[in-house]
């Protein structure tokens, strides 16, 4: 897909980015969101790196939550919440890591894998629950920024490509995720209120930051 150059411009101090020959986005009732080995496909102005391309392992659903959504899909992509891996992994590592942690996942437990270059990766289909949040994940898609953000921001990259990509799960489902743009500190503290052992920084102050300027630049703030 080709894509028209990107303008960058600087709105109440989020960096944004438009593209004025933006695809029409991918039906959500597409079989894509369902394969566990697609290609790559355009979502808005930015293109999805497919698990057949850059290699995905096979899912491991044995004794592993591992479930699909019924159609149709927007009714229920709820809300989206935004991570950091702290550590810094490939898409094929995060893999293997999450498929082999104590307490494993069935593949990765993100949707969406935006590495430091800003490349945009498939992690988990988005046609299946996510394994990302604490008994949350039902309704909830997960993307993760690869690195830790709490000394510093992502790199201009990825904050073009998480642009690009709410911008695009915006258009894939006009008017769902009524629940909001979330990141990962702010569901514990909702989901676990009394519980301290429960809390975490995810995703860092900075993507923190970042993620409640896009929620009131997208009208995704937090209900």
């Amino acid at each position: 897909m080709k894509i028209s150059a990107l303008i960058c411009s600087m709105v109440a101090g989020l960096v944004i980015f438009s593209d004025s020959g933006l695809s029409a986005p991918a039906s959500p009732e597409n079989s894509r969101f369902w394969q566990v080995k697609g290609d790559d496909y355009p979502l808005g102005a930015v293109t999805v790196i497919g698990r057949k391309t850059w290699g995905a392992e096979a899912p491991i659903p044995e004794g592993r939550y591992w479930e699909s959504y019924p159609q149709p899909l927007c009714r229920h992509l709820r809300r989206i919440t935004i991570h950091h891996t702290h550590s810094t992994y490939s898409i094929h590592s995060l893999q293997q890591f999450h498929q082999t942690m104590a307490d494993a996942k069935a593949d990765i437990a993100y949707h969406y894998f935006i590495d430091s270059d800003g490349l945009l990766y498939e992690a988990r289909p988005l046609g299946f629950i996510g394994s990302h949040s604490e008994r949350d994940n039902t309704f909830n898609v997960g993307v993760v920024l690869n690195g830790d953000f709490q000394e510093r921001p992502p790199t201009l990259a990825q904050q073009k490509t998480l642009h690009q990509l709410l911008q695009g799960l915006k258009g894939l489902c006009p008017g769902g995720y009524e629940e909001g743009l979330w990141t990962h500190r702010d569901r514990k503290q909702l989901r676990f209120p009394e519980e301290m052992d429960k809390q975490t920084a995810c995703p860092g102050e900075h993507l923190a930051q970042l993620t409640d300027r896009l929620g009131k630049h997208y009208a995704l703030e937090m209900r």
